[in-house]
């Protein structure tokens, strides 16, 4: 009878182990199926006001970077 309940207490282990590994597994491909969003950029996209583009084409006539604003900042003293 000791010999037949090793046997049961052993196959209980395995399966237990069985179902674990599957879990894991399981986890692991859920883990790696996610969705990819596709994001399409272009420049040639169009806004939907043309005020936009306007104050825009305006400020980067008026731009002036950092670093030319500290060499004529530099040279002004």
């Amino acid at each position: 009878m000791k010999r037949f309940s090793m046997r049961i207490a052993e196959f209980r282990r395995k399966k237990e182990e069985e179902r674990e590994k599957d879990n894991k597994k399981q986890e692991d491909k859920d883990k790696k199926k996610q969705e990819a969003e596709i994001i399409i950029i272009s420049s040639e996209s169009e806004s939907e006001e043309d005020e936009i583009d306007a104050d825009y084409a305006e400020y980067l006539a008026t731009y002036v970077p950092e670093e030319e604003q500290e060499e004529e900042e530099e040279e002004d003293p």
